[in-house]
Protein backbone atom coordinates (compact mmCIF):
# COMPACT_ATOMS: atom_id res chain seq x y z
CA UNK A 1 0.00 0.00 0.00
CA UNK A 2 2.76 2.44 1.00
CA UNK A 3 6.20 3.00 -0.41
CA UNK A 4 7.25 2.83 3.23
CA UNK A 5 5.33 3.21 6.51
CA UNK A 6 6.14 5.75 9.20
CA UNK A 7 7.77 3.02 11.26
CA UNK A 8 10.02 1.94 8.41
CA UNK A 9 10.84 5.60 7.69
CA UNK A 10 12.07 6.07 11.28
CA UNK A 11 14.13 2.88 11.09
CA UNK A 12 15.54 4.03 7.75
CA UNK A 13 16.73 7.34 9.16
CA UNK A 14 18.42 5.54 12.03
CA UNK A 15 20.26 3.24 9.65
CA UNK A 16 21.31 6.05 7.28
CA UNK A 17 22.85 8.40 9.79
CA UNK A 18 25.99 9.94 8.40
CA UNK A 19 26.97 10.35 4.77
CA UNK A 20 23.90 8.64 3.26
CA UNK A 21 21.28 10.69 5.13
CA UNK A 22 20.83 13.50 2.53
CA UNK A 23 20.37 10.97 -0.27
CA UNK A 24 17.90 8.97 1.80
CA UNK A 25 15.98 12.15 2.66
CA UNK A 26 15.68 13.06 -1.03
CA UNK A 27 14.26 9.61 -1.81
CA UNK A 28 11.78 9.85 1.07
CA UNK A 29 10.56 13.31 0.05
CA UNK A 30 10.03 12.15 -3.52
CA UNK A 31 7.90 9.26 -2.25
CA UNK A 32 5.88 11.57 0.02
CA UNK A 33 5.19 14.01 -2.85
CA UNK A 34 3.73 11.07 -4.77
CA UNK A 35 1.73 9.75 -1.79
CA UNK A 36 0.02 13.04 -0.85
CA UNK A 37 -1.52 13.16 -4.35
CA UNK A 38 -3.06 9.72 -3.88
CA UNK A 39 -6.82 9.35 -3.99
CA UNK A 40 -6.63 6.94 -1.05
CA UNK A 41 -7.12 8.96 2.16
CA UNK A 42 -5.21 6.41 4.22
CA UNK A 43 -2.11 6.81 2.05
CA UNK A 44 -2.49 10.60 2.11
CA UNK A 45 -2.80 10.65 5.92
CA UNK A 46 0.24 8.41 6.33
CA UNK A 47 2.21 10.80 4.11
CA UNK A 48 1.18 13.73 6.33
CA UNK A 49 2.35 11.80 9.40
CA UNK A 50 5.73 11.27 7.76
CA UNK A 51 5.98 14.97 6.95
CA UNK A 52 5.25 15.76 10.60
CA UNK A 53 8.08 13.45 11.64
CA UNK A 54 10.47 15.07 9.16
CA UNK A 55 9.46 18.51 10.43
CA UNK A 56 10.37 17.41 13.96
CA UNK A 57 13.84 16.54 12.62
CA UNK A 58 14.17 20.03 11.11
CA UNK A 59 13.30 19.20 7.51
CA UNK A 60 10.52 21.74 6.90
CA UNK A 61 8.34 21.36 3.81
CA UNK A 62 5.30 23.48 2.93
CA UNK A 63 4.49 21.75 -0.38
CA UNK A 64 1.68 19.68 1.12
CA UNK A 65 -0.41 22.56 2.57
CA UNK A 66 -3.45 21.89 0.37
CA UNK A 67 -3.28 18.16 1.04
CA UNK A 68 -3.24 18.82 4.81
CA UNK A 69 -6.57 20.62 4.41
CA UNK A 70 -7.89 17.64 2.44
CA UNK A 71 -7.06 15.31 5.33
CA UNK A 72 -8.65 17.78 7.79
CA UNK A 73 -11.89 17.52 5.77
CA UNK A 74 -12.08 13.74 6.12
CA UNK A 75 -15.25 12.39 7.74
CA UNK A 76 -13.26 9.81 9.72
CA UNK A 77 -11.97 11.05 13.06
CA UNK A 78 -8.61 9.28 12.79
CA UNK A 79 -7.76 11.07 9.54
CA UNK A 80 -9.26 14.37 10.68
CA UNK A 81 -7.10 14.33 13.79
CA UNK A 82 -3.99 13.74 11.66
CA UNK A 83 -5.05 16.63 9.42
CA UNK A 84 -5.39 19.09 12.31
CA UNK A 85 -2.11 17.87 13.78
CA UNK A 86 -0.46 18.39 10.41
CA UNK A 87 -1.96 21.88 10.15
CA UNK A 88 -0.58 22.81 13.57
CA UNK A 89 2.88 21.45 12.75
CA UNK A 90 3.33 22.16 9.04
CA UNK A 91 1.33 25.30 8.26
CA UNK A 92 2.31 28.81 9.19
CA UNK A 93 -0.30 31.28 10.53
CA UNK A 94 -1.51 33.40 7.65
CA UNK A 95 -0.92 30.71 5.00
CA UNK A 96 -3.16 31.32 2.01
CA UNK A 97 -4.64 27.84 2.13
CA UNK A 98 -6.10 28.59 5.58
CA UNK A 99 -8.78 30.65 3.84
CA UNK A 100 -10.11 27.36 2.48
CA UNK A 101 -10.10 25.87 5.97
CA UNK A 102 -12.18 28.60 7.66
CA UNK A 103 -15.56 27.12 6.78
CA UNK A 104 -14.23 23.65 7.50
CA UNK A 105 -13.18 24.65 11.04
CA UNK A 106 -16.53 26.35 11.65
CA UNK A 107 -18.35 23.22 10.47
CA UNK A 108 -16.28 20.99 12.81
CA UNK A 109 -16.85 23.33 15.75
CA UNK A 110 -20.61 22.98 15.35
CA UNK A 111 -20.52 19.26 14.49
CA UNK A 112 -22.70 16.79 16.33
CA UNK A 113 -19.62 14.66 16.86
CA UNK A 114 -17.70 15.72 19.95
CA UNK A 115 -14.55 14.20 18.48
CA UNK A 116 -14.71 16.53 15.47
CA UNK A 117 -15.20 19.51 17.77
CA UNK A 118 -12.25 18.50 19.95
CA UNK A 119 -10.02 18.09 16.90
CA UNK A 120 -10.92 21.56 15.64
CA UNK A 121 -10.40 23.19 19.04
CA UNK A 122 -7.03 21.50 19.48
CA UNK A 123 -5.70 22.24 16.01
CA UNK A 124 -6.76 25.66 14.85
CA UNK A 125 -5.47 27.47 17.96
CA UNK A 126 -1.94 27.12 16.58
CA UNK A 127 -2.95 28.79 13.31
CA UNK A 128 -4.68 31.80 14.85
CA UNK A 129 -4.49 35.21 13.20
CA UNK A 130 -6.28 38.47 14.12
CA UNK A 131 -8.83 37.87 11.35
CA UNK A 132 -9.52 34.29 12.45
CA UNK A 133 -9.77 35.43 16.06
CA UNK A 134 -12.51 37.93 15.21
CA UNK A 135 -14.25 35.35 13.04
CA UNK A 136 -14.41 32.61 15.70
CA UNK A 137 -14.91 34.59 18.92
CA UNK A 138 -18.66 34.00 19.10
CA UNK A 139 -18.37 30.25 18.40
CA UNK A 140 -15.67 29.68 21.01
CA UNK A 141 -17.41 31.85 23.60
CA UNK A 142 -20.65 29.90 23.22
CA UNK A 143 -18.75 26.63 23.73
CA UNK A 144 -17.66 27.76 27.21
CA UNK A 145 -21.11 26.60 28.34
CA UNK A 146 -20.95 23.23 26.55
CA UNK A 147 -22.35 20.25 28.43
CA UNK A 148 -19.11 18.24 28.05
CA UNK A 149 -16.26 19.28 30.41
CA UNK A 150 -13.55 18.28 27.93
CA UNK A 151 -14.98 20.64 25.30
CA UNK A 152 -15.32 23.46 27.83
CA UNK A 153 -11.67 22.98 28.76
CA UNK A 154 -10.55 22.94 25.12
CA UNK A 155 -12.66 26.04 24.45
CA UNK A 156 -11.02 27.90 27.34
CA UNK A 157 -7.57 27.07 25.95
CA UNK A 158 -8.61 28.13 22.45
CA UNK A 159 -9.97 31.37 23.88
CA UNK A 160 -6.49 32.23 25.12
CA UNK A 161 -5.18 32.16 21.56
CA UNK A 162 -8.12 34.31 20.40
CA UNK A 163 -7.62 36.93 23.13
CA UNK A 164 -3.90 37.06 22.41
CA UNK A 165 -4.56 37.97 18.77
CA UNK A 166 -7.68 40.06 19.40
CA UNK A 167 -7.71 41.59 22.93
CA UNK A 168 -11.16 43.09 22.36
CA UNK A 169 -12.64 39.58 22.41
CA UNK A 170 -11.98 39.42 26.18
CA UNK A 171 -14.91 41.79 26.75
CA UNK A 172 -17.23 39.52 24.79
CA UNK A 173 -16.17 36.39 26.67
CA UNK A 174 -15.69 37.98 30.10
CA UNK A 175 -18.90 36.79 31.80
CA UNK A 176 -18.65 33.20 30.67
CA UNK A 177 -14.92 33.07 31.40
CA UNK A 178 -15.67 34.32 34.91
CA UNK A 179 -18.25 31.56 35.34
CA UNK A 180 -15.64 28.94 34.49
CA UNK A 181 -13.77 29.77 37.69
CA UNK A 182 -16.69 28.13 39.49
CA UNK A 183 -17.01 25.22 37.07
CA UNK A 184 -17.88 21.81 38.47
CA UNK A 185 -14.98 20.18 36.62
CA UNK A 186 -11.48 20.71 38.14
CA UNK A 187 -9.86 20.51 34.70
CA UNK A 188 -11.90 23.44 33.40
CA UNK A 189 -11.08 25.50 36.50
CA UNK A 190 -7.38 24.69 36.11
CA UNK A 191 -7.40 25.69 32.43
CA UNK A 192 -9.22 28.94 33.22
CA UNK A 193 -6.80 29.90 35.97
CA UNK A 194 -3.86 29.06 33.70
CA UNK A 195 -4.94 31.33 30.85
CA UNK A 196 -5.82 34.14 33.26
CA UNK A 197 -2.34 33.86 34.73
CA UNK A 198 -0.78 34.05 31.26
CA UNK A 199 -2.91 37.01 30.18
CA UNK A 200 -2.19 38.87 33.43
CA UNK A 201 1.55 38.74 32.76
CA UNK A 202 1.09 41.52 30.18
CA UNK A 203 -1.39 43.64 32.14
CA UNK A 204 -2.96 42.39 35.40
CA UNK A 205 -5.29 45.38 35.94
CA UNK A 206 -8.27 44.06 33.90
CA UNK A 207 -8.41 40.97 36.12
CA UNK A 208 -8.74 42.72 39.48
CA UNK A 209 -12.56 42.18 39.51
CA UNK A 210 -11.89 38.43 39.65
CA UNK A 211 -10.14 38.73 43.02
CA UNK A 212 -13.09 37.42 45.13
CA UNK A 213 -13.42 34.24 43.08
CA UNK A 214 -9.66 33.73 42.98
CA UNK A 215 -9.50 34.21 46.75
CA UNK A 216 -12.18 31.54 47.14
CA UNK A 217 -10.03 29.15 45.10
CA UNK A 218 -6.99 30.03 47.18
CA UNK A 219 -8.73 29.07 50.42
CA UNK A 220 -10.65 26.00 49.21
CA UNK A 221 -8.72 24.30 46.40
CA UNK A 222 -6.55 21.28 47.15
CA UNK A 223 -5.00 21.15 43.68
CA UNK A 224 -1.38 22.30 43.95
CA UNK A 225 -1.25 23.27 40.28
CA UNK A 226 -4.29 25.53 40.64
CA UNK A 227 -2.91 27.00 43.86
CA UNK A 228 0.43 27.78 42.20
CA UNK A 229 -1.31 29.62 39.38
CA UNK A 230 -3.66 31.49 41.72
CA UNK A 231 -0.80 32.56 43.97
CA UNK A 232 1.22 33.69 40.96
CA UNK A 233 -1.80 35.60 39.65
CA UNK A 234 -2.26 37.31 43.01
CA UNK A 235 1.39 38.27 42.93
CA UNK A 236 0.72 40.20 39.71
CA UNK A 237 -2.57 41.67 40.98
CA UNK A 238 -1.05 42.88 44.27
CA UNK A 239 1.25 45.20 42.33
CA UNK A 240 -1.87 47.01 41.06
CA UNK A 241 -3.91 46.91 44.28
CA UNK A 242 -1.80 47.14 47.50
CA UNK A 243 -4.84 46.41 49.70
CA UNK A 244 -4.82 42.85 48.41
CA UNK A 245 -1.61 42.13 50.33
CA UNK A 246 -3.26 42.41 53.74
CA UNK A 247 -6.09 40.11 52.70
CA UNK A 248 -3.77 37.53 51.16
CA UNK A 249 -1.39 37.34 54.10
CA UNK A 250 -3.31 34.80 56.28
CA UNK A 251 -4.02 32.14 53.58
CA UNK A 252 -0.55 32.41 52.05
CA UNK A 253 1.08 32.16 55.46
CA UNK A 254 -1.03 29.07 56.16
CA UNK A 255 0.07 27.46 52.89
CA UNK A 256 3.74 28.18 53.63
CA UNK A 257 3.44 26.51 57.01
CA UNK A 258 1.65 23.40 55.76
CA UNK A 259 2.47 22.59 52.14
CA UNK A 260 5.08 19.93 51.32
CA UNK A 261 5.18 21.04 47.66
CA UNK A 262 8.40 22.94 46.95
CA UNK A 263 7.01 24.70 43.87
CA UNK A 264 3.94 26.00 45.71
CA UNK A 265 6.07 27.05 48.68
CA UNK A 266 8.38 29.08 46.46
CA UNK A 267 5.50 30.77 44.63
CA UNK A 268 4.02 31.82 47.99
CA UNK A 269 7.34 33.27 49.12
CA UNK A 270 7.79 35.06 45.79
CA UNK A 271 4.28 36.54 46.03
CA UNK A 272 5.02 37.77 49.56
CA UNK A 273 8.14 39.52 48.28
CA UNK A 274 6.66 41.13 45.15
CA UNK A 275 3.47 42.02 47.02
CA UNK A 276 5.52 43.98 49.58
CA UNK A 277 3.94 41.96 52.40
CA UNK A 278 7.17 42.04 54.40
CA UNK A 279 6.49 45.72 55.13
CA UNK A 280 3.37 44.95 57.19
CA UNK A 281 3.17 44.80 61.00
CA UNK A 282 3.81 41.06 60.91
CA UNK A 283 6.56 41.47 58.33
CA UNK A 284 9.46 40.47 60.56
CA UNK A 285 7.92 37.15 61.61
CA UNK A 286 6.89 36.46 58.04
CA UNK A 287 10.36 37.27 56.72
CA UNK A 288 11.89 34.97 59.32
CA UNK A 289 9.62 32.12 58.20
CA UNK A 290 10.43 32.73 54.52
CA UNK A 291 14.18 32.83 55.13
CA UNK A 292 14.08 29.60 57.14
CA UNK A 293 12.16 27.84 54.38
CA UNK A 294 14.58 29.13 51.75
CA UNK A 295 17.53 28.01 53.88
CA UNK A 296 16.23 24.44 53.54
CA UNK A 297 16.41 24.87 49.76
CA UNK A 298 20.09 25.81 50.06
CA UNK A 299 20.87 22.40 51.55
CA UNK A 300 19.00 20.52 48.84
CA UNK A 301 20.92 18.57 46.21
CA UNK A 302 18.74 20.00 43.44
CA UNK A 303 20.64 22.89 41.83
CA UNK A 304 17.39 24.48 40.64
CA UNK A 305 16.08 24.76 44.20
CA UNK A 306 19.37 26.26 45.32
CA UNK A 307 19.23 28.83 42.54
CA UNK A 308 15.68 30.02 43.18
CA UNK A 309 16.39 30.16 46.92
CA UNK A 310 19.35 32.45 46.32
CA UNK A 311 17.27 34.65 43.99
CA UNK A 312 14.56 34.99 46.65
CA UNK A 313 17.09 35.73 49.39
CA UNK A 314 18.61 38.47 47.24
CA UNK A 315 15.18 40.11 47.11
CA UNK A 316 14.71 39.80 50.90
CA UNK A 317 18.20 41.09 51.64
CA UNK A 318 17.51 44.87 51.34
CA UNK A 319 14.81 44.81 54.04
CA UNK A 320 16.03 42.03 56.38
CA UNK A 321 19.81 41.58 55.96
CA UNK A 322 20.25 40.33 59.55
CA UNK A 323 17.96 37.35 58.86
CA UNK A 324 19.93 36.39 55.76
CA UNK A 325 23.23 36.88 57.63
CA UNK A 326 22.33 33.91 59.87
CA UNK A 327 22.76 31.59 56.88
CA UNK A 328 26.04 33.05 55.63
CA UNK A 329 27.91 29.74 56.06
CA UNK A 330 25.39 27.83 53.91
CA UNK A 331 25.60 30.54 51.24
CA UNK A 332 29.41 30.45 51.35
CA UNK A 333 29.42 26.70 50.70
CA UNK A 334 27.56 27.31 47.45
CA UNK A 335 30.62 29.11 46.06
CA UNK A 336 31.93 25.61 45.33
CA UNK A 337 28.72 24.39 43.67
CA UNK A 338 28.94 22.64 40.31
CA UNK A 339 26.39 24.97 38.72
CA UNK A 340 28.06 28.24 37.71
CA UNK A 341 24.77 30.18 37.97
CA UNK A 342 24.42 29.09 41.60
CA UNK A 343 27.96 30.30 42.31
CA UNK A 344 27.29 33.68 40.73
CA UNK A 345 24.08 34.19 42.74
CA UNK A 346 25.94 33.23 45.91
CA UNK A 347 28.52 35.93 45.13
CA UNK A 348 25.75 38.49 44.67
CA UNK A 349 24.24 37.56 48.03
CA UNK A 350 27.56 37.64 49.89
CA UNK A 351 28.34 40.99 48.28
CA UNK A 352 25.10 42.37 49.64
CA UNK A 353 25.98 41.07 53.12
CA UNK A 354 29.44 42.70 53.15
CA UNK A 355 30.13 45.63 55.48
CA UNK A 356 33.06 47.32 57.21
CA UNK A 357 33.25 44.66 59.92
CA UNK A 358 33.37 41.62 57.62
CA UNK A 359 34.99 43.01 54.46
CA UNK A 360 38.32 41.21 55.02
CA UNK A 361 36.46 37.96 55.65
CA UNK A 362 34.44 38.61 52.47
CA UNK A 363 37.61 39.02 50.41
CA UNK A 364 39.22 35.95 51.98
CA UNK A 365 36.09 33.86 51.29
CA UNK A 366 35.96 34.80 47.62
CA UNK A 367 39.71 34.28 47.17
CA UNK A 368 39.37 30.85 48.74
CA UNK A 369 36.60 30.03 46.26
CA UNK A 370 38.88 31.09 43.41
CA UNK A 371 41.68 28.86 44.67
CA UNK A 372 39.22 25.98 44.89
CA UNK A 373 38.08 26.56 41.29
CA UNK A 374 41.68 26.73 40.04
CA UNK A 375 42.60 23.61 42.01
CA UNK A 376 39.67 21.68 40.58
CA UNK A 377 40.54 22.79 37.06
CA UNK A 378 44.17 21.75 37.40
CA UNK A 379 43.58 18.37 39.06
CA UNK A 380 40.67 17.53 36.78
CA UNK A 381 42.69 17.66 33.54
CA UNK A 382 44.75 15.02 31.84
CA UNK A 383 47.89 15.39 29.78
CA UNK A 384 45.79 15.51 26.61
CA UNK A 385 43.92 18.52 27.99
CA UNK A 386 40.55 16.81 28.59
CA UNK A 387 38.80 16.53 31.96
CA UNK A 388 39.26 13.43 34.10
CA UNK A 389 35.57 12.63 33.83
CA UNK A 390 35.70 13.00 30.06
CA UNK A 391 38.73 10.68 29.91
CA UNK A 392 36.80 7.99 31.81
CA UNK A 393 33.82 8.48 29.49
CA UNK A 394 36.09 8.13 26.48
CA UNK A 395 37.46 4.85 27.82
CA UNK A 396 33.99 3.43 28.49
CA UNK A 397 32.69 4.38 25.05
CA UNK A 398 35.79 3.03 23.35
CA UNK A 399 35.30 -0.31 25.09
CA UNK A 400 31.58 -0.45 24.28
CA UNK A 401 32.12 0.38 20.62
CA UNK A 402 35.30 -1.51 19.82
CA UNK A 403 34.22 -1.98 16.21
CA UNK A 404 33.58 1.73 15.62
CA UNK A 405 35.46 4.93 16.16
CA UNK A 406 33.75 6.93 18.91
CA UNK A 407 34.42 10.64 19.47
CA UNK A 408 32.68 11.77 22.67
CA UNK A 409 31.97 15.50 22.88
CA UNK A 410 34.31 16.00 25.85
CA UNK A 411 35.92 19.03 24.18
CA UNK A 412 32.62 20.90 24.27
CA UNK A 413 32.13 20.00 27.94
CA UNK A 414 35.63 21.14 28.76
CA UNK A 415 35.17 24.40 26.85
CA UNK A 416 31.93 25.15 28.68
CA UNK A 417 33.56 24.50 32.05
CA UNK A 418 36.51 26.71 31.16
CA UNK A 419 34.24 29.57 30.10
CA UNK A 420 32.17 29.20 33.29
CA UNK A 421 35.34 29.31 35.41
CA UNK A 422 36.63 32.41 33.59
CA UNK A 423 33.30 34.16 34.11
CA UNK A 424 33.40 33.20 37.78
CA UNK A 425 36.90 34.64 38.19
CA UNK A 426 35.86 37.87 36.47
CA UNK A 427 32.75 38.18 38.61
CA UNK A 428 34.62 37.55 41.88
CA UNK A 429 37.37 40.01 41.03
CA UNK A 430 34.99 42.72 39.90
CA UNK A 431 32.80 42.32 42.99
CA UNK A 432 35.77 42.67 45.35
CA UNK A 433 36.99 45.81 43.58
CA UNK A 434 33.51 47.34 43.38
CA UNK A 435 32.70 46.66 47.05
CA UNK A 436 36.12 47.89 48.17
CA UNK A 437 35.76 51.23 46.38
CA UNK A 438 32.13 51.76 47.38
CA UNK A 439 31.38 54.89 49.42
CA UNK A 440 34.98 56.08 49.18
CA UNK A 441 36.48 52.85 50.61
CA UNK A 442 34.16 52.93 53.62
CA UNK A 443 34.41 49.14 54.09
CA UNK A 444 38.23 48.97 53.94
CA UNK A 445 39.99 49.07 57.33
CA UNK A 446 43.33 47.57 56.33
CA UNK A 447 44.47 49.17 53.07
CA UNK A 448 47.66 47.14 52.97
CA UNK A 449 45.67 43.89 52.98
CA UNK A 450 43.27 45.27 50.39
CA UNK A 451 46.13 46.23 48.04
CA UNK A 452 47.53 42.74 48.45
CA UNK A 453 44.16 41.28 47.45
CA UNK A 454 44.01 43.44 44.33
CA UNK A 455 47.52 42.44 43.29
CA UNK A 456 46.87 38.74 43.82
CA UNK A 457 43.76 38.91 41.64
CA UNK A 458 45.36 41.10 38.97
CA UNK A 459 47.14 38.40 36.86
CA UNK A 460 44.10 36.16 36.29
CA UNK A 461 41.29 38.72 36.23
CA UNK A 462 39.82 40.34 33.15
CA UNK A 463 40.46 43.77 31.67
CA UNK A 464 37.55 45.50 33.52
CA UNK A 465 38.97 44.47 36.89
CA UNK A 466 42.50 45.48 35.91
CA UNK A 467 41.34 48.97 34.99
CA UNK A 468 39.44 49.24 38.26
CA UNK A 469 42.41 47.94 40.26
CA UNK A 470 44.85 50.34 38.62
CA UNK A 471 42.62 53.33 39.31
CA UNK A 472 42.10 52.24 42.91
CA UNK A 473 45.80 51.61 43.54
CA UNK A 474 46.66 55.04 42.22
CA UNK A 475 43.95 56.56 44.38
CA UNK A 476 44.93 54.66 47.52
CA UNK A 477 48.66 55.22 47.19
CA UNK A 478 48.12 58.96 46.83
CA UNK A 479 46.62 59.15 50.31
CA UNK A 480 48.97 60.28 53.04
CA UNK A 481 47.66 57.71 55.49
CA UNK A 482 48.74 54.80 53.31
CA UNK A 483 52.27 55.75 52.38
CA UNK A 484 53.41 52.66 54.31
CA UNK A 485 51.91 49.97 52.00
CA UNK A 486 55.07 50.07 49.84
CA UNK A 487 56.56 46.99 51.61
CA UNK A 488 53.69 44.99 50.11
CA UNK A 489 55.74 44.42 46.97
CA UNK A 490 58.45 42.74 49.02
CA UNK A 491 55.93 40.48 50.75
CA UNK A 492 54.32 39.37 47.52
CA UNK A 493 57.49 38.54 45.66
CA UNK A 494 55.60 38.65 42.38
CA UNK A 495 57.26 40.43 39.48
CA UNK A 496 53.94 41.53 38.10
CA UNK A 497 52.88 42.88 41.43
CA UNK A 498 56.13 44.83 41.88
CA UNK A 499 55.87 46.27 38.39
CA UNK A 500 52.29 47.30 39.04
CA UNK A 501 53.20 49.02 42.34
CA UNK A 502 55.99 50.94 40.61
CA UNK A 503 53.67 51.83 37.76
CA UNK A 504 50.99 53.08 40.14
CA UNK A 505 53.49 55.08 42.18
CA UNK A 506 54.84 56.68 39.02
CA UNK A 507 51.32 57.63 37.95
CA UNK A 508 50.58 58.95 41.43
CA UNK A 509 53.74 61.13 41.44
CA UNK A 510 52.91 62.47 37.98
CA UNK A 511 49.36 63.29 39.06
CA UNK A 512 50.53 65.03 42.23
CA UNK A 513 53.14 66.97 40.23
CA UNK A 514 50.43 68.23 37.86
CA UNK A 515 48.31 69.28 40.85
CA UNK A 516 51.29 71.13 42.38
CA UNK A 517 51.98 72.93 39.10
CA UNK A 518 48.41 74.13 38.98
Amino acid sequence: MFERSLESLIKGFRSHRGKDEPRYLAIVLAEIRHEVRSGDMEIKAEAILKLIYLQMLGHVSSQAAFHVVEVMASSRYHFKYIGYLGAAQLLEPGTDVLILATNLVKKDLTSRSDLDTISALSGFSYLMTPDLAQHFTSEITSMLNHSKPVIRKKAVIALHSIITHDPSSLDKAWTRLQDRLEDSDPGVVSATVSILCELARKDPRPFLPLSPQLFQLLTTSTNNWVLIKVVKLFGALSTCEPRLSRRLLPPITSIIASTPAMSLLYECIHTIIVGDMLATNDGYQLAQTCVEKLANFLDDSDQNLRFIALVALIKILPTHPHLVEVHRSAITQLLNAEDSTVRLRAITLLTGLSNRNNFEEYCATLESALRSINSTSSTGTTQEGGSAAAAKLRAVLATAASAKEVNPPDAAVQTYAAVANRNFIKEVSTCIAAVGAKDNYARVQNFEAYIGTLLRLYPDAGAPFRRMAERQLVDILRRESVAQPLPVKAKLGVERGKALIEFCMLRAKMSMQRVADV
